[in-house]
């Protein structure tokens, strides 16, 4: 083969390369103008002032042996997969996922071996499978938490209440916008959000000081909003079963903050 052929088919696996790599990039623009299209239409919705509220409403999960009902469907959010699991009662049953719904809680969601399994950072409707109503004449069934006894069935996509994804450590990610007075961060060390879907939502110290660093350590005053990215708390399985009301959702990133009109981050 003459030097001639050789260097075009060298250009040619050059050009081959170089068109998979844009493509690999075109991909990941598209992923992120996604989330960035999700992210702006629940920040238009949230300019409502009648969907602002609702936004901001938490749901308190006041009674962790709450028996569902089981024709009452719910919806959740998929924060955690492939959690081993044994038992000798139910060997087809591989592993489990958490799925947090904001009536109820954690609850799981079984992965069987000749099933489905539920995706990580997705949202489904669902209806809700308690297992201690097969065991009502046994008092130690019916103290069973409901994070432990209730399972998912019946599973459908929904549309995305908040958007999520899966970062590079494969944990889930939740970007959410908050409206809230500024005031009440003053004097605060960290601070508790409100949300329709995840309930309490901490927002650490550290954030809190980078709020009021970037409002020159003046007092908060006015309408502040904030954009983040929340990941799941450590033991996050261990606070919710102690109190299934307790914030398992945490600030992580502010990506933007406003303070009426103006930009503090």
């Amino acid at each position: 083969m003459s030097s001639y052929h050789v260097s075009m088919n060298k250009d040619h696996e050059k050009i081959a390369r170089l068109e998979r790599k844009l493509k690999k990039m075109e991909k990941e623009l598209a992923k992120k103008d996604k989330i960035i299209v999700r992210q702006n239409n629940e920040k238009a919705a949230l300019e409502n002032p009648v969907k602002r509220m609702d936004y901001s409403e938490e749901v308190t999960v006041a009674n962790p042996f709450r028996t569902p009902h089981n024709q009452q469907w719910f919806e959740g959010l998929v924060v955690a997969t492939n959690v081993p699991y044994m038992s000798l009662e139910n060997r087809h049953i591989k592993s489990f996922n958490w799925v947090y719904t904001p009536k109820l809680g954690l609850i799981r969601s079984m992965n069987h071996e000749d099933g489905e399994d539920l995706e990580l950072a997705k949202w489904y409707i669902f209806r809700a499978k308690d297992d201690r109503k097969n065991y009502r004449s046994n008092p130690k069934h019916s103290q069973t938490k409901t994070m432990w006894a209730v399972r998912t069935s019946s599973h459908q996509v929904t549309r995305k209440w908040r958007a999520s994804e899966i970062d590079s450590r494969g944990r889930i990610k939740i970007f959410a916008f908050f409206y809230l007075d500024g005031s009440l961060l003053n004097g605060k060390k960290d601070f508790y959000l409100k949300d329709e879907w995840l309930n309490s939502v901490h927002l650490p110290e550290k954030m809190v000081s980078e709020i009021k660093e970037s409002n020159r350590n003046y007092e908060l005053k006015g309408r502040l909003c904030l954009r983040t990215a929340i990941k799941l708390s450590d033991l996050f399985v261990d606070k919710c079963d102690e109190d299934p009301s307790t914030a398992i959702f945490e600030v992580v990133e502010i990506t933007g903050a406003t303070l009426d009109e103006m930009d503090l981050i």
